[in-house]
């Protein structure tokens, strides 16, 4: 074995899952393969996706490797992927499916990952599923009542962050209602620049202009009505629809450390309830899921980034800002999702005044300041994350196996 990733992954699961045997699979992908590795910096993560014959419940964990290399391992077996596959139609955001698709094998003993990537390709390129017309609607009538409560806050020191952070949040919707797969941050950036370099170029113009002017009216004009426009044009088009996205409740007494991690992913509230109740399995999901959080958003705030015309950089500094006043509001509220994100953004800025000005270095290629809110957000999580940021999913999202199994378990 004389790939130095490849000895450090099998080191650490033979360490943590040595019950789940050898790998079947072991594919790396994101920055640090994606388009030959051109997306990524000297502070990037190396995603793996790890497949095994059977495992528990869809594992993911965090470590740093003897020199020095960070990885990010999601593991997987035939009935967890199946989920996954299932899942990311209708949610629209298919990062296992990017990575499985466009990644690189880095141990395939049985020379499987060709066929699984065949079988995969046609679910990638047809897309996901148009959002439901009550999301839609839904989302619509949330990004309005954000212009509302932004238009107030056009002198406070809240408006720029919230600015950047709304900005972050239509590029995703305009992704999705376009027909393509979605994220927020670095990756929407990416694919901004790649599928809709006319909506990159709409949402540049408007930032810059109600960044300078404290107007935000081509926000509610020009863009509100390309979003319809994409929309609609999709849905006449005859785009599958996805169902109705469900609600996720969960058990403020859950004992289950997976389906507790998994509600904190899912609903902020129960992030909420968790990080501040009294509840042990509860109180480790939230710190755990927390840490990870900030940790996965701010590598993405690098200088690096700063001079790259994918606009990754500016993207992931808005998702930075949404992250924080997500984690910030539910170390404060019972129910953060009662109020909108620009107001979570301003109970941030009144926490923190630095927020302005370290965004504002920040768009200027000086993150380090806004670094420094993120040490001041995490201070306040109380508990500390599970070792190696250990995040199980709940154990019954599995989907029948048996095409997958055929690929990945050959006879």
């Amino acid at each position: 074995m004389t790939d130095p990733r490849l000895a450090a992954i099998f080191d650490f699961l033979s360490k943590l899952r040595p019950h789940y045997g050898a790998p079947r699979l072991v594919v790396l992908g994101g920055s640090q393969t994606l388009d030959g590795g051109i997306h990524k910096t000297s502070t990037s993560d190396h995603d793996v996706l790890v497949f095994f014959d059977d495992i528990t419940q869809p594992e993911s964990f965090s470590f740093a490797a003897d020199d020095g290399r960070k990885y990010d391992l999601m593991l997987r077996d035939p009935k967890t992927f199946a989920y996954d596959l299932g899942y990311v139609s209708d949610a629209g955001r298919g990062t296992l499916l990017h990575i499985a698709l466009n990644g690189v094998a880095l141990h395939d003993p049985l020379q499987i990952h060709e066929n699984l990537k065949d079988s995969i390709r046609p679910l990638y390129l047809r897309g996901p599923n148009l959002p439901h017309e009550q999301d839609f609607k839904a989302e619509i009538m949330a990004l309005r009542r954000n212009f509302y409560t932004l238009r107030d806050m056009c002198l406070s020191n809240a408006f720029l962050p919230a600015l950047v952070a709304l900005t972050n949040r239509i590029a995703k919707d305009f992704l999705l209602y376009s027909g393509h797969w979605t994220s927020t941050g670095k990756i929407a950036g990416r694919f901004l620049h790649e599928k809709l370099p006319d909506v990159k170029g709409l949402l540049a113009r408007s930032f810059n202009h109600a960044s300078r002017a404290g107007d935000i009216t081509l926000y509610e004009t020009a863009i509100m009505e390309k979003l319809h426009a994409a929309y609609f044009t999709q849905q006449h088009a005859g785009r599958t629809m996805a169902a109705p996205s469900p609600e996720h409740p969960f058990d403020a007494a859950e004992t289950d450390f997976g389906a507790a991690t998994t509600a904190c992913r899912l609903n902020l509230d129960a992030f909420a309830a968790y990080l501040q109740g009294q509840n042990p399995t509860g109180n480790l999901a939230a710190a755990t899921w927390g840490h990870s959080k900030i940790e996965t958003v701010r590598r993405a705030i690098d200088a690096e980034r700063f001079h790259r015309p994918s606009g990754e950089y500016f993207y992931a500094l808005g998702r930075g800002v949404s992250s924080l006043s997500e984690i910030y509001a539910a170390t404060i509220m019972a129910k953060p999702s009662d109020v909108s994100m620009t107001q979570r953004i301003a109970m941030l800025s009144s926490a923190f005044p630095q927020l302005k000005s370290a965004t504002v270095a920040a768009l200027k290629g000086n993150p380090q300041s806004f670094q420094t809110v993120f040490d001041s957000v995490l201070n306040g999580i109380q508990g500390e994350p599970a070792p190696y940021s250990f995040r199980p999913s709940r154990a019954d999202m599995v989907a029948d196996d048996a095409a997958l199994r055929a690929i990945l378990i050959p006879a």
